[in-house]
């Protein structure tokens, strides 16, 4: 971590209720999509663990990982892959709510399923987690998923900006996080 990093300005009990979307911080770290129920996605300091119930967890080490896109709607009806696939969305809607990377040493595509929670996600959230995911990625600091510190802080800055068009959303990603590759 680096030195000049100061205290998280957001206290304990605030940041275990922090969402973007399906991103949620539960008491001990953070989490894509609803973990009181079948599948989600750990963000962990060592990686992004797909925990399933019923099923063995993989972890995919964040080393591994070279681009990061997210598929998920709103409505939680419409994440479901039946939904999803009567409704002639594009963009592979038969998946249902999604994570997927192609991932190095080796070589894959990877997809992860996730629960949707109960409730609406907004869609400027979910604007702003797929860009946010895509910016990491794509500055080689994908790592920076894992970090509590760091994934609280950049909720709380890019939670409450409005967005409603990719372009703006893109914008304002890129113009709150900069340039990662400088971070510890």
């Amino acid at each position: 971590m680096n030195a000049d990093r100061t205290a998280s300005p957001v206290p304990a009990d605030a940041a275990r209720s922090l969402q973007l979307g399906p991103l949620v911080r539960t008491d001990e770290h953070w989490v894509i999509g609803d973990h009181t129920r079948k599948a989600h996605l750990a963000l962990l300091p060592e990686g992004m663990e797909h925990r399933v119930v019923g099923r063995e967890s993989k972890l995919v080490t964040w080393d591994r990982f070279r681009g990061i896109s997210l598929q998920v709607a709103c409505d939680p009806v419409f994440a479901t892959r039946s939904a999803g696939f009567l409704s002639l969305r594009p963009h592979n809607p038969w998946t249902g709510a999604a994570l997927g990377s192609m991932l190095r040493d080796p070589e894959e595509d990877w997809t992860a399923r996730f629960t949707h929670h109960h409730a609406w996600y907004p869609a400027r959230h979910i604007l702003l987690l797929r860009f946010m995911l895509l910016h990491a990625a794509c500055e080689r600091r994908p790592e920076l998923l894992g970090d509590d510190e760091w994934l609280t802080q950049t909720v709380v800055k890019l939670r409450p900006l409005r967005c409603y068009q990719e372009t703006t959303a893109l914008r304002l990603v890129e113009e709150t996080l900069g340039d990662l590759r400088r971070r510890a």
